[in-house]
């Protein structure tokens, strides 16, 4: 299932090897959340157009967003929200930079009776243990 939005500015200094950051994001939610790999699907957007805070051109920012079957404990969420973190920061080495970097990463759920996917029985998640 889960639905990954991957947006960066534009104005960084350094952007990562996309396809690493993206199966090492895939890989920690098979082994924190249990998420078959088959199921993860990520999207990349390069944010062209934006304003941060007063303008400064020096502003920037990495977000990551992604959205799970509920069903989650929060203490799930919160390891794979801090190890997701860890790799943007690392990956767009946002401590070595000349811009003001902001990372942040959204954990969210998805309601199962809103979903649907084809074929149907793929999105059971595999069991977590905590």
């Amino acid at each position: 299932m889960p639905q990954i939005r991957l947006e960066y500015t534009s104005n960084l200094d350094s952007t990562p090897q996309l396809d690493t950051l993206l199966d090492r994001i895939h890989g920690a939610l098979n082994t924190i959340a249990g998420v078959n790999l088959d199921n993860c699907k990520s999207r990349v957007h390069v944010v062209d157009r934006f304003r941060i805070g007063d303008g400064a051109a020096d502003h920037a920012f990495v977000h990551l967003e992604i959205r799970l079957l509920e069903g989650r404990s929060k203490v799930v969420k919160q390891d794979l929200g801090s190890a997701c973190l860890e790799l943007l920061e690392s990956a767009f080495d946002v401590t070595r930079t000349d811009r003001r970097v902001q990372a942040t990463v959204e954990i969210g759920d998805v309601l199962r009776d809103e979903y649907f996917k084809y074929p149907a029985g793929t999105f059971t998640p595999m069991p977590v243990t905590e």
